[in-house]
């Protein structure tokens, strides 16, 4: 292999921090929670018995939903994502200041792995 080669190769992008796995995780709670919340409220809008909606209009009402639930988590949602973050942190990655006791190694570990598993 010629070092010339090597010359314009780039480094692998480094695999994402666990606490950019945290932030992801807890936003993807937020969104479920927001998605769920959305489907509730909807529920609550009578239908006319006039004009029954039919299914393309079923289909295009749910996904304007979805949408309107991903634009809020992008925008900030409802602050639900910084509770879950904050919390998550604290027991996955406990700091000198944490109120809960110290967690060893192998559970930060083992901990670790199941959000890489939700995450992907």
């Amino acid at each position: 292999m010629d070092i010339k080669s090597l010359k314009g190769a780039k480094a692998p992008p480094a695999p994402p921090s666990l606490d950019d796995q945290i932030k992801k995780a807890a936003k993807m709670y937020e969104r479920q929670f927001l998605d769920e919340m959305m489907r509730a409220m909807k529920k609550t809008v009578p239908e006319s018995d006039l004009t029954k909606k039919s299914m393309a209009e079923q289909i295009y009402t749910d996904e304007m939903y979805s949408q309107y639930t991903e634009k809020w988590v992008e925008e900030g949602g409802n602050g639900l994502a910084d509770v879950i973050y904050k919390e998550l942190k604290e027991k996955i990655l406990p700091s000198q200041h944490s109120r809960y006791l110290p967690v060893s190694k192998d559970v930060q570990a083992k901990t670790g792995e199941t959000i890489k598993k939700v995450v992907k």
